[in-house]
């Protein structure tokens, strides 16, 4: 398809999955990041849609999509404002895409806004991205993340569970950040303090 196509986005919800199989992979062949919002609102649908998932074909092919569209992807999957409807479900798709996107890299300003965003995404999501940037990121390469973006990682912290705590300060290690890794260790700190008042108090 040519890169100005305007693509039917009402055939990824189309009843007949075989209409939405086909619709998949001509996403997958679009150049990368290419994808109107229009058409990436209802991609997330597709990864979040528990019947998908029960799906032969479908799961594989909305990995292939937004692998491909990762950067729309992964920013509309974890934004605050996608409608309502539960994201958690497409957590096994968002982690792949996010190892994709961590191992074929992005710039410093992506980067930062992707991860300032699991501040506010749920925690399934989460995790998912941040296992995801763990296994994908290429050794020896430091990420430059700015203090606002350490912030917003740390305060995401007491909402994960101990998976998640572990996998953030496993991201730290990765990106070579001493400042990410101190600034979670004294959410960790606060948190283990709250936790013990809380019980002594019981």
């Amino acid at each position: 398809l040519p890169a100005d196509y305007a693509f039917p986005a009402d055939r990824l919800a189309d009843p007949h999955p075989q209409v939405r199989l086909a619709a998949l992979l001509a996403l997958a062949d679009r150049p990368a990041d290419s994808l109107a919002p229009a058409v990436v609102d209802p991609l997330v649908a597709m990864a979040a849609d528990p019947d998908v998932h029960k799906d032969r074909w479908l799961p594989d092919a909305v990995t292939s999509a937004a692998a491909v569209h990762s950067e729309a992807f992964l920013g509309q999957v974890l934004a605050s404002s996608t409608p309502q409807i539960d994201r958690s479900a497409a957590a096994p798709i968002v982690r792949i895409v996010a190892e994709h996107r961590a191992r074929e890299g992005l710039s410093d300003e992506a980067l930062n806004g992707l991860l300032a965003s699991l501040q506010h995404a749920p925690a399934p999501l989460t995790h998912a991205v941040l296992a995801g940037f763990v296994k994908g990121w290429p050794k020896n390469r430091p990420a430059v993340l700015l203090p606002a973006t350490e912030q917003a990682l740390a305060a995401a912290l007491p909402n994960l569970g101990p998976e998640g705590r572990v996998q953030l300060l496993r991201l730290a290690d990765v990106f070579q950040s001493t400042a990410l890794r101190e600034e979670a260790k004294a959410v960790l700190v606060t948190l283990a303090a709250t936790i013990k008042d809380t019980s002594g108090s019981d």
